[in-house]
């Protein structure tokens, strides 16, 4: 359920405006260009934090943590289930402001994970540190799933990417087979994924590649772009999430995301399986940099 009494930490520079909801898993619910107005993320309420809820329309909003799954799977011991989008979101993290930086903390499932929000004008860096806080080795995966308020005919750039591939996709009311491909046409020069569609495109398509030495991904258009930057080396993989009318059904959205991320595959499962896990021995830690920015 939401809760309207949730408290909000607002960061602000010259250029931003970052909110955050401390008690909803640090959810970023608002990021404003204050020069254009522009409020780049999916907006609306903070539904759902319970063990067994489904990610759906009123849960996909604003900014979440994904650690150590993002899709619900069998924890690799094969012993219990991994909730949907990790244990980490909507649930309560402790928070501490100082001036434009935004530390915040939050323990579960055998994992500490610490964010780092720090403004500097227009631009938004974002430090995180993950610990294992149990007796035995575990393997996770993070995500950072970021919902953008992308609009049509906005264009989306990747640079430092290679092998984009999709298992299975939706478009224009019929079933696109998986396939690998060269960012941005899906082995059709017509099929352009650039291009941010309108929300009767009926599209819903999700996306991955291998991530090179520096990776930079940017959406909008001339007189206001926001810009995504990391290095390969500590988050090899990206997602992309394009939703033009085409998710959920019946009840459709409009929306994209592009998602750093440390395995570029669904959850941890299949991580697991496919070799691309990260796995922590007791004590250890891992720490990794994403960084935002707005304007041309």
């Amino acid at each position: 359920m939401p809760n309207p009494q949730a408290r909000t930490a607002t960061l602000e520079s010259k250029r931003l405006r970052l909110q955050v909801t401390p008690e909803f898993g640090a959810r970023v619910t608002g990021l404003t260009d204050l020069a254009t107005g522009r409020q780049w993320l999916v907006e609306g309420g903070q539904h759902g934090g319970g063990e067994a809820v489904i990610y759906g329309k009123r849960q996909a909003v604003g900014w979440d943590e994904c650690l150590p799954t993002v899709a619900p799977c069998r924890d690799p011991s094969g012993e219990a289930m991994l909730r949907d989008h990790g244990a980490f979101w909507g649930r309560r993290w402790d928070c501490r402001q100082t001036g434009s930086s935004l530390i915040g903390t939050c323990e579960q499932s055998g994992f500490r994970l610490s964010r780092g929000l720090h403004l500097n004008g227009p631009t938004l860096v974002a430090g995180y540190e993950v610990t294992n806080l149990a007796d035995t080795t575990l393997p996770f995966m993070w995500s950072q799933h970021c919902l953008l308020a992308a609009r049509p005919g906005e264009r989306i750039e990747i640079q430092g990417v290679e092998n984009f591939r999709f298992t299975d996709a939706g478009i224009g009311g019929r079933r696109i087979p998986g396939q690998s491909f060269i960012w941005p046409y899906l082995n059709d020069p017509e099929m352009d994924l650039s291009e941010v569609r309108s929300i009767d495109a009926e599209m819903a398509v999700k996306i991955y590649g291998e991530a090179g030495k520096r990776v930079t991904a940017r959406v909008g258009k001339a007189g206001g772009f926001l810009t995504l930057s990391w290095s390969g080396d500590q988050i090899p993989g990206i997602g992309v999430w394009l939703d033009y009318g085409g998710w959920p059904e019946g009840d459709v959205t409009h929306q994209i995301a592009i998602e750093p991320t440390t395995a570029p595959v669904d959850d941890l499962s299949e991580a697991c399986r496919e070799g691309l896990a990260d796995w922590l021995d007791p004590g250890e830690r891992r720490s990794w940099v994403v960084v935002m920015s707005v304007g041309n």
